[in-house]
């Protein structure tokens, strides 16, 4: 029941969220990716939508990403891989509280 805005990359997706009209809720991210980090891009689009919500995902575990300083303790993370399931539910409990 979610509509999805899909981007290939980071750049995609800031260009993807300058140019929507309406809200965007969550964003769901890849700390690592090329070009423009998911931080990065969480940061931009932020500016743009101020009630952002962020899920950051990566294949490196949470702590390691933590202890890298790569991802602030406490943040919503989703270590890969995962179950659709798995992500199907942080995303209600993210959306819905």
């Amino acid at each position: 029941g979610y509509t999805v805005l899909d981007a290939g990359d980071g750049a995609a997706a800031l260009e993807l969220a300058r140019g929507h009209a309406g809200p965007i809720h969550l964003l769901v991210t890849d700390l690592a990716m090329a070009g423009m980090r998911g931080r990065e891009l969480a940061r931009a689009v932020a500016q743009l939508q101020p009630d952002l919500r962020v899920l950051f995902v990566s294949g490196f575990p949470g702590d390691e990403l933590e202890r890298r300083g790569l991802l602030e303790a406490g943040r919503p993370f989703l270590s890969k891989p995962f179950a659709p399931e798995q992500l199907a539910e942080q995303v209600r409990q993210m959306l819905v509280g």
